[in-house]
Parts: C-alpha cells; structure tokens; sequence
C-alpha cells in the first residue's frame, strides 16, 4: 500500500527535476543562439565593409586581402 501512494509523489519530484533541466537548458541556448546571431551580424557587418572598399590599386587589392585575413 505504501508503494501506491509513493510513485505518484516519484513522478511528480521527477517531472519537476526534469523541468528544472529543461528550463535550464532551454535558457542557455537562448543565450548560445543571442550570441551566435551576435557574432554573424559583426561578421556581415565587417565583409559589407571590405566589398564597398574602393579597388583602384594592386596595393589596396593587397591591402584588402589581408585585413580580410585577419
């Protein structure tokens, strides 16, 4: 009889431990996709920057391929 009334209060514990993760998780990839879309809009934002550069020399093509290097 004891084991009856036990496992509901079990699965309940259960669930709420499991929510707890969840939540948890759920939190930090929120913040790992914020970041990402973070870094990609400096990324776009710099390669915008380098294709309206002007090409009118070998030296600034140059100049040009290293920074994107970089």
């Amino acid at each position: 009889m004891a084991r009856i009334n036990a496992d509901p209060a079990v699965r309940v514990s259960h669930g709420a431990k499991t929510s707890e993760f969840r939540e948890k998780w759920l939190a930090e990839l929120r913040c790992d996709i914020a970041d990402f879309i973070g870094a990609a809009e400096i990324v776009l934002h710099k390669w915008e920057q380098f294709n309206e550069l002007p090409r009118k020399t070998e030296e600034e093509v140059t100049e040009l391929d290293i920074r994107r290097a970089e």
